[in-house]
């Protein structure tokens, strides 16, 4: 059983993995990475060894010693990441991740979660990268995980889960909509009643009604949302902006449409 290890969560707010639901899938960090860090710690050490002997031989020099310290102390942290890669565990489950580590255990549950980001980079290179961002809300114990994992193909139970934490934090945020009757997208857009409404940096204000949107196109890591009968976008946001998916997930619900054009 995985425990939250926050000192700082309140004895209510931990929570064990057998809570979480059932498990979906996990991925571990790859052998490459393991290896790529161990191997750095080992020359790390070994450069650090030659200096001392320099230090202490004929060849005695302030440079010498300072080399010596400074790779004697990155050896040791580069063997401790490389220890750390190796065992830790990202497991995904229906309501909820958990992170396992060598020194710490994380828990987060989709019911507590405030903020998610989602980043798939170098579809076109041999190396797909995805980086997610989990927040939860303040006091239900562990307030991020961090998760990121290389592919050489794309990793269609990673989309998944994106989709359905994205599908989860969009019910919350239309809960909060239907209640308050304006809910926060991203920090220059947010929905307003039937609207929706972006805030450049400059102050100025554009809204859009909701029932006016037709589609999207993401492009470069930036969306791209437009209306009925304009071949210019009305505005465009990050894709790796927090909520991002949750909130383009909001609004096709909201429009009724979910057509769009997704590049990277």
């Amino acid at each position: 059983m995985l425990h939250s290890e926050n000192p700082y969560a309140s004895p209510e707010s931990l929570l064990a993995e057998d809570e979480l639901g059932a498990l979906l899938f996990e991925r571990r960090a790859s052998r490459t990475a393991v290896g790529v860090a161990l191997l750095s710690a080992v020359c790390s050490t070994a450069v650090s060894v030659f200096f001392a002997r320099e230090l202490f031989g004929d060849g005695h020099s302030e440079d010498a010693a300072i080399l010596a310290m400074e790779f004697g102390m990155i050896g040791p942290g580069l063997f401790v990441l490389s220890l750390h890669l190796a065992f830790h565990v990202t497991r995904f489950h229906e309501n909820g991740i958990a992170a396992r580590g060598l020194i710490r255990n994380s828990i987060i549950c989709y019911e507590h979660l405030e903020g998610f980001t989602f980043l798939e980079s170098g579809r076109n290179s041999a190396r797909i990268v995805y980086t997610l961002t989990y927040r939860a809300k303040v006091g239900s114990g562990t307030r991020r995980i961090h998760f990121n994992y290389a592919s050489s193909t794309r990793d269609e139970a990673i989309i998944a889960m994106r989709d359905r934490v994205s599908g989860m934090v969009a019910n919350r945020m239309a809960r909060e909509l239907q209640i308050v009757g304006a809910v926060r997208w991203t920090s220059v857009l947010r929905f307003v009643g039937e609207n929706l409404e972006c805030t450049t940096s400059r102050g100025k204000t554009s809204i859009m009604p909701i029932d006016d949107f037709s589609r999207y196109s993401i492009r470069q890591y930036k969306c791209y949302l437009y209306r009925k009968g304009h071949p210019v976008p009305f505005t465009e946001e990050r894709t790796v902006a927090e909520n991002f998916y949750p909130g383009l997930t909001l609004l096709t619900r909201l429009a009724g449409s979910e057509t769009n054009t997704v590049g990277r």
